[in-house]
C-alpha cells in the first residue's frame, strides 16, 4: 500500500517500476476475477481467477488454496470480456489502494412515467460498480423533474433494481410551479462483494411526470453520482 513492495508468500517483492500487467486473452465475459500476483522464475506476474481468497494469519489476502498468489485487486468484465474502468462502470477495483473514485451518468433524453409506485425510469442512466466487502458508498442525484397542476411525483434510488432507498425526493404542484430540483444524498451499507449497480426510481400520483436531460437556465439535467 503506497509504497513499491507486494508480500508474497513470506517474503516482501519490489513491484516493477513499469508495474505488471493482465490481459484478457483468456478471459470469459461478464464475468468477475480476482487479481492476483505471483512469482515466476524472479519476475512478478499477474494472474485472473474466478477463485477467490482469504486473509492469513497476518492479515495478507491470499487465493484460497495457494499462499503464493496474493490478492491485488477485483474486475468484472464486459459482454465483449474487455476490463472496464470509466463513467457508469467503474468495474476494476484495487485492494490496496483505496482511493475515492466516481462515477456519473445521466439521462440522453426526458423520461417519464404513469406509475404510480416507484419504477425504473430508463436503465441509461445505471451505474455499475465493484465493492469489497464491508465497504461503504456515497450516492446523490440532481437535477429537475415536473408534473402537471395539482399532482405530485417523487424520486428515489435503488440499488441492483431492488425497494428504493430510504431517502427520497417529492415535488407537489399545488401553486402552478410543476417544475422542481431532484435532490437526494446517502450512503449505502451492507452490499455484498462484487458487482451491484444504481438506477433512478421515479412515481407520480396521476397524469405523466417527466425527469430533464437538458441541462439550461431552466431545468438542471438528472444525473447519478456514485463514490
Amino acid at each position: 500500500t503506497n509504497g513499491g513492495l507486494l508480500w508474497i508468500n513470506g517474503l516482501n517483492y519490489l513491484v516493477p517500476s513499469g508495474g505488471v500487467n493482465f490481459t484478457n486473452g483468456s478471459v470469459s465475459a461478464s464475468t468477475l476475477y480476482y487479481a492476483y500476483g505471483y512469482m515466476s522464475g524472479g519476475t512478478m506476474t499477474g494472474e485472473l481467477s474466478t477463485t477467490g481468497y482469504a486473509l492469513s494469519s497476518i492479515g495478507i489476502p491470499q487465493k484460497v488454496g495457494d499462499a503464493t498468489r496474493t490478492l491485488v485487486g477485483m474486475l468484472y468484465t464486459t459482454g465483449g470480456a474487455q476490463f472496464v474502468s470509466q463513467d457508469g462502470n467503474l468495474q476494476v477495483l484495487s485492494w490496496s489502494q483505496r482511493a475515492l473514485r466516481r462515477t456519473r451518468t445521466q439521462f440522453s433524453a426526458d423520461r417519464t412515467t404513469t406509475s404510480p409506485t416507484f419504477a425504473e425510469l430508463n436503465t441509461e442512466i445505471r451505474n455499475s460498480f465493484l465493492v469489497w466487502a464491508n465497504e461503504n458508498l456515497d450516492f446523490a442525484t440532481t437535477g429537475s423533474f415536473q408534473c402537471a397542476a395539482n399532482q405530485s411525483a417523487a424520486s428515489q434510488i435503488s440499488f441492483d433494481g431492488a425497494a428504493g432507498e430510504q431517502e427520497s425526493c417529492a415535488l407537489s404542484n399545488n401553486s402552478g410551479i410543476n417544475r422542481g430540483p431532484l435532490a437526494i444524498k446517502g450512503t449505502k451499507v451492507g452490499l455484498s462483494e462484487g458487482l451491484h449497480f444504481a438506477t433512478l426510481l421515479g412515481a407520480r400520483d396521476s397524469g405523466t411526470a417527466t425527469w430533464h436531460y437538458i441541462n439550461t437556465n431552466a431545468t438542471a439535467q438528472c444525473t447519478i453520482t456514485i463514490s
